[in-house]
């Protein structure tokens, strides 16, 4: 049985990022990692504009008008 893979929609500086590959022990340090790993990689660790470790950062719910 293959499972099925998880994403979600993280908003960093205003910027819709997925992520995928989560499975159900991801944790949400796991998920600010992978961000700041991504970030690192695509303007350089010198011009990055999120910097720290995870535990520097907290992931926040938000919900949408039904």
């Amino acid at each position: 049985m293959e499972l099925e893979e998880c994403k979600i929609s993280v908003w960093v500086c205003r910027e819709e990022k997925l992520v995928s590959g989560l499975s159900r022990r991801a944790t949400c340090a796991d998920v600010v990692r992978v961000l700041l790993e991504d970030q690192n990689l695509q303007q350089g660790a010198s011009a990055a504009m999120l910097s720290g470790s995870p535990q520097s950062y907290c992931v926040v719910e938000k919900w949408r008008r039904i």
